[in-house]
């Protein structure tokens, strides 16, 4: 049952942002299937009446951008506007590819969080105060990231930050 309902989501989520995860399927669309698809982001991307992108504009961005491989993914697109710094020529669709990428394909990344916060909040710590579980909880989640850090410059400033010597 949950199978389902995750591949119902992921149906979903191709309806609405179809037209931007796969470029291929553009070159071959009418106009009219283009400007249905860029409305429904359009709409989708609207919040009490307030929109991140304008759907007809999106449109014409889409039907300007130059011609690359019929293969071009969501990301592939989003690395050739960065590169050649085409994000005020095609805002739109800066906007909305970078919304698209962020889209959580599983919720595996969400459901390690919480398996690693209850390790780190046990029974024998559950005096720890919110701002010490949440940097716990991002050291241990970010752990390949943490091992890179240097202890030394960390402990030197946080020593320079709780210095509560008197002078006398």
């Amino acid at each position: 049952m949950s199978l389902q309902e995750r591949f119902e989501t992921m149906n979903q989520v191709k309806e609405k942002y179809g037209v931007l995860l796969d470029f291929s399927k553009v070159n071959g669309m009418s106009k009219e299937d283009l400007k249905k698809h860029c409305n429904e982001v359009h709409k989708t991307l609207t919040d009490k009446g307030l929109a991140d992108i304008d759907g007809p504009e999106m449109m014409q961005e889409i039907i300007n951008l130059p011609q690359l491989s019929p293969q071009t993914s969501a990301l592939e697109m989003l690395t050739f506007l960065h590169n050649n710094r085409l994000q005020e020529v095609y805002p739109n669709l800066w906007i909305a590819l970078r919304i698209a990428r962020t889209l959580p394909v599983t919720v595996a990344s969400a459901e390690r969080s919480f398996s690693k916060l209850k390790l780190i909040k046990t029974y024998l710590r559950s005096s720890m105060g919110q701002e010490h579980l949440s940097g716990l909880a991002v050291i241990s989640i970010n752990g390949d990231v943490a091992q890179k850090l240097s202890y030394d410059d960390l402990i030197a400033d946080f020593a320079a930050r709780k210095c509560r010597r008197m002078p006398l």
